[in-house]
């Protein structure tokens, strides 16, 4: 995230946040490994009580990412990285920022919302024409709050 000086930071503690407000989030994926490989990422968006609030259907659809569609593609309920990414490097960010909109209303209040990142990998090498044609997704994630 970044702090109050522009300068970026790893996100530690939750923020509190109100309806309108825009906060800080940059998701990136780097690639630790030996060898190029394509990435997706899923997200996991949960509220604290869900069952007990009396929240709108489209609850989710209230909280608004800034996705960077020119490196991105969802597809198939991941977001698709479109270029190989070398070892030891790291993707464009997802999104850098993440809105609350203005209809949440009461109901909301003292909720905790939690946001979590599923990033997955497959190599490069001998594995399709692109990172869609790719085969050898994982079936489990890799997952940081």
């Amino acid at each position: 995230m970044k702090d109050a000086n522009g300068s970026e930071e790893v996100y530690t503690n939750p923020v509190h946040v109100v309806p309108t407000k825009t906060v800080s989030k940059i998701v990136t994926v780097k690639n630790s490994g030996n060898l190029p490989t394509y990435v997706r990422i899923s997200l996991e968006i949960a509220i604290d009580n869900e069952d007990e609030r009396n929240l709108p259907e489209n609850w989710r659809d209230l909280i608004v990412f800034d996705i960077n569609t020119d490196f991105w593609t969802f597809r198939d309920g991941y977001y698709y990285y479109i270029l190989p990414l070398e070892s030891g490097h790291a993707t464009a960010s997802l999104f850098t920022s993440v809105t609350f909109s203005p209809e949440m209303g009461n109901e909301f209040a003292k909720s905790e919302i939690t946001l979590r990142v599923n990033a997955e990998a497959t190599q490069v090498n001998g594995n399709g024409d692109d990172v869609f044609t790719a085969g050898g997704w994982p079936n489990s994630t890799t997952q940081n709050d």
